[in-house]
């Protein structure tokens, strides 16, 4: 196959031999190396507005960075030129990574520049739905999806995992852009992503009901330990870490769903996807987040090389057991 180097082909081989399962998985992963089918841009272009208790945003994870930018229009629309110039094609553009893309008053002009340069991607904007400046310019810009995170219906149940946010803000949002998407006449969709905690499940059934009668779509969200940099702090102190992820998820459950990586090259995190912070920098990949991972500029690679560049988080990942892997 084009592209399958001398070096990833020995690897292979040493692979093949640990277990059919996995080498069947790291088979599957080499050749779809920035596949057509699975490439996604993971983007942020704002900070976050929320403090929520499972994400490194949250000072109790004290891996908050400082403020982050926010994305200037100029930038984005110069890493869509790279990405045309290079003829590089994504099946999706994710805008929201650690980030509220919302803040961003030029994310309407943003979508609407990646639709009409990327016209066979999908766009989805993940967000807390806490603020939104113009439904009708967001529903109107092109967008695929809006998906909004709930974890609860109530402020008390809501408030427990997303701090500083406000329950009837962001369902009086979401019946705005309903209502305005049936305005215009589109075909948005809208997906309320039900973030599943051991403490809010008997409100499940009210917001499948809330969506039913609004006809949005309802996704259930199993949580985890998030992302490498916590789940390498978890395993270096169960004892403190563990009280406090007990107080949200089935901790024996995830452990039971830890496994390790036999090579940080087959990571689909890694292969599957294209994550550049608000100031245009590079993650390693969508479960990084602190400011020491970072990797260069966006413009400082070839697009289909920025999974080639090392970085040590990637063999520190790879020898920890993690959940959210496969």
């Amino acid at each position: 196959m084009p592209g399958l180097n001398d070096a990833i082909r020995e690897s292979a081989k040493n692979i093949l031999p640990a277990s059919c399962r996995t080498a069947a998985r790291c088979a599957c992963h080499y050749l779809k190396r920035f596949s057509r089918r699975r490439a996604v841009l993971n983007i942020d272009v704002a900070d976050c507005n929320l403090w929520c208790s499972m994400c490194p945003n949250n000072e109790a994870l004290a891996m908050r960075r400082a403020r982050k930018p926010m994305m200037e229009y100029g930038l984005f629309t110069r890493i869509i030129d790279k990405i045309a110039a290079e003829r590089v094609y994504f099946r999706a553009v994710w805008f929201g990574n650690w980030g509220e893309s919302l803040l961003n008053p030029a994310l309407p002009r943003m979508i609407s520049y990646a639709r009409a340069c990327m016209p066979k991607t999908e766009i989805v904007v993940f967000t807390n739905l806490n603020v939104l400046k113009d439904a009708k310019a967001l529903i109107g810009s092109g967008i695929d999806t809006v998906a909004v995170s709930i974890s609860g219906m109530t402020q008390e149940m809501y408030g427990r995992n997303h701090c500083n946010g406000d329950i009837s803000v962001v369902l009086e949002n979401i019946r705005a852009l309903a209502r305005e998407r049936a305005s215009q006449g589109r075909r948005t969709r809208i997906r309320v992503r039900f973030h599943s905690y051991l403490y809010n499940g008997h409100q499940e059934d009210a917001a499948r009901k809330f969506c039913a009668e609004n006809g949005l779509e309802f996704e259930l969200v199993r949580c985890f330990i998030p992302g490498v940099e916590a789940t390498v702090a978890y395993h270096r102190d169960k004892k403190r870490w563990g009280v406090y992820y007990r107080r949200f998820i089935d901790l024996d459950r995830e452990e039971r769903l830890m496994k390790v990586l036999p090579d940080y090259r087959v990571c689909p995190m890694l292969n599957d996807q294209v994550s550049v912070d608000t100031d245009g920098r590079l993650y390693r990949c969508c479960a990084v987040y602190t400011e020491a991972y970072l990797l260069g500029s966006f413009f400082d690679h070839p697009i289909r090389r920025i999974q080639e560049i090392k970085s040590p988080v990637c063999m520190l990942c790879a020898k920890t057991p993690a959940s959210w892997r496969w």
